[in-house]
């Protein structure tokens, strides 16, 4: 069976795809966990910006939806994303967490973790529910906002508040991953 002709895939892209935004089909992909879980996502080219990526997990194992929009390399985009999924099931995880995370392929670009925000806070996603019920299951939206060493240090010291005011003041770009995908 295609994974995309899932019914609940159907459902999930249907949320949060807008068609002048993001193409139509996109590439199914799964990682294996260290215990043998498969974590799935899929991965649609932006409309809107040919060098990013709208990416969304597949709830195969956990409640939330993570999804994030950016021009950041796909396997780590990925791998990221099944590390949040990693923390979800080991601790759970939600809206206003910070995750860090220590791989070497962020650091190179000052990343040291991720904040999950209300899906909202993307222009391209401002239209995404906050949930989605689906055969009597909910599942939770959730956006993947990465943090840079100064923005996680900004948020430590002085709060959730001082770190958004910090993005509206300075138009925090959410897609750019400072990738040159050249």
């Amino acid at each position: 069976m295609n994974f995309l002709e899932n019914a609940l895939v159907k459902r999930i892209h249907a949320s949060v795809a807008r068609e002048e935004y993001f193409e139509e089909t996109g590439d199914a992909f799964y990682l294996v966990d260290q215990v043998g879980r498969k974590q799935h996502s899929v991965m649609f080219d932006c409309k809107f910006d040919e060098t990013a990526k709208l990416f969304l997990s597949l709830p195969t194992i956990t409640k939330n939806i993570y999804v994030t929009i950016t021009d950041g390399d796909p396997k780590l985009v990925r791998y990221v994303i099944g590390a949040i999924e990693d923390h979800e099931i080991e601790e759970c995880a939600h809206i206003g967490d910070v995750i860090l995370l220590d791989a070497p392929a962020l650091r190179k670009f000052s990343i040291c973790g991720v904040m999950l925000l209300a899906a909202s806070l993307f222009h391209a996603l401002d239209h995404v529910p906050n949930h989605l019920i689906f055969d009597g299951e909910e599942y939770k939206f959730v956006s993947v906002c990465f943090l840079t060493d100064f923005e996680h240090g900004l948020w430590k010291q002085e709060g959730h508040d001082a770190l958004m005011d910090y993005f509206t003041k300075t138009e925090k770009d959410l897609i750019s991953f400072g990738l040159d995908m050249n």
